[in-house]
């Protein structure tokens, strides 16, 4: 049988037993208090990231969106360009070589009115040349067969 002193160290190995039990509850209790604050902190954050996902879906929305009108707007720009500008560029390449006869006739022009006023502003020198010799010669002339002597009457020949 068991002796009272026996039940006695049983007893106190059972409270030893307990009070380590309370004592690892107390610290479970804490450990779970911990982990509860960590899982409280991480649903905040989590919170917090998802609140930034939307927004930023949000934003990535408007952006694809503003990315799309802009790709609709140059596609269109590009359908206009070809409907109405490439054609007129092709018309301007065929430009050079159907002015190129008209370029030609107006160079031979050009050169012929310049052919022409150095004919007519030679002809006016000889002209003017012409005229002034003809003229002392048809004085010399006029006076020789009036017999004027330009000494006597006091007229100085023009010596040219």
């Amino acid at each position: 049988m068991t002796t009272n002193n026996d039940l006695s160290r049983q007893q106190g190995d059972i409270l030893r037993v307990l009070g380590r039990l309370e004592e690892g509850q107390a610290h479970a209790s804490e450990g779970r208090k911990v982990i509860h604050e960590k899982l409280d902190r991480m649903d905040e954050r989590v919170g917090d990231i998802a609140d930034t996902v939307l927004k930023q879906a949000h934003d990535l929305t408007l952006i694809t969106e503003t990315a799309k009108q802009a790709r609709d707007e140059v596609l269109k720009l590009r359908t206009e360009v070809d409907r109405d500008v490439k054609p007129q560029l092709a018309s301007v390449g065929t430009f050079r070589a159907d002015a190129e006869p008209v370029i030609v006739s107006i160079k031979k022009l050009r050169l012929g009115l310049t052919i022409l006023v150095w004919l007519l502003g030679a002809g006016g020198v000889l002209t003017g040349g012409t005229f002034v010799l003809a003229n002392a010669y048809a004085k010399a002339v006029i006076r020789e067969w009036l017999e004027i002597d330009v000494r006597q009457v006091g007229i100085v020949p023009n010596v040219e």
